[in-house]
């Protein structure tokens, strides 16, 4: 007995011992576990300070203050959005009532060779589709109302072409077409969106009485177009120029032209039947519908 009582006592002490680290190391694990996680704070990062860069068109960008609303529709009615601009089209008359897009400063800006063609939008039904053909030896030229050369160096080719399709087109004498309407949609593309950073802009035809067709019979031909461009300055506040200009308005391309053009808002909205900027408070909405700038920008 003797001889086996320290092997004994070495085996009691062993067990002792593996019994108290196996108790030091689930004491140890549990304190582990309740441990404050850090891997979030690690994977989190601080936002660049880096200016982001300009984001891709959307409904949010390319419009401001809610979509122009349109009160004397006459046919079937659809908002197309596209790449570039968002067109509110009028099956009945196949005209654009309202085409809303918007120009930002770009650095170099360039443009791809302009399409060869118009082409109709598939989106209309078949009933109500224009084509090109319709305009040809009418004395009318296809006047865009989202401009090729601003759509092009904002949002790119794809975004270029879509503004020849018919549904951003009416008819427009080519004096309006290639003259000051013109003129002005390089003041705005060139000048505007450079200096204020980016405008708004919304045009369309008006329509008064007498009013012919093209020689499909259905599109019908406008009296004149309007054109309202929208800043936002940094304080928040908006400003206008509003535009009327009639299809029989003589050649000319002088900036100083556009003067006599300039009307309100609120002149718009009763030749045409549109309701504009409706996300406005009434009280700002008011303000600007009704001002008259006596220059421009």
């Amino acid at each position: 007995m003797r001889r086996r009582l320290p092997l004994a006592v070495l085996f009691i002490i062993i067990v002792l011992l593996m019994i108290g680290r196996f108790l030091h190391e689930e004491r140890f694990s549990e304190h582990r576990y309740h441990q404050p996680e850090r891997q979030s704070q690690e994977t989190y990062q601080t936002p660049s300070s880096e200016p982001a860069p300009t984001p891709p068109s959307t409904t949010d960008t390319l419009t401001k203050y809610g979509y122009p609303v349109a009160h004397k529709v006459v046919g079937p009615y659809q908002v197309l959005l596209n790449l570039g601009y968002i067109s509110g089209y009028d099956e009945g008359i196949q005209d654009p009532r309202w085409v809303e897009t918007r120009f930002f400063a770009v650095a170099n800006p360039s443009s791809a060779g302009r399409p060869e063609q118009f082409s109709p939008d598939e989106r209309i039904e078949p009933e109500y589709q224009v084509n090109t053909h319709y305009w040809t030896a009418t004395g009318y030229d296809r006047g865009h109302m989202a401009p090729n050369w601003g759509v092009s160096i904002c949002y790119g080719r794809e975004a270029q072409i879509q503004t020849f399709l018919l549904t951003n087109v009416i008819p427009q004498t080519p004096a309006l077409n290639r003259g000051l309407w013109e003129t002005l949609e390089k003041i705005i593309s060139n000048d505007y969106a450079e200096r204020f950073g980016q405008v708004w802009v919304i045009c369309g035809p008006i329509f008064g009485s007498n009013l012919g067709t093209l020689k499909d019979g259905k599109v019908l031909i406008p009296n004149g177009c309007y054109k309202i461009v929208l800043r936002v300055d940094q304080d928040g506040s908006p400003h206008a120029l509003a535009f009327e200009m009639p299809q029989d308005l003589p050649w000319v391309h002088q900036q100083q032209a556009l003067l006599q053009y300039l009307t309100s808002i609120s002149k718009i909205e009763q030749d045409t039947g549109m309701g504009f900027f409706p996300d406005l408070p009434a009280g700002t909405r008011t303000t600007l519908e009704n001002a008259v700038e006596s220059k421009m920008w």
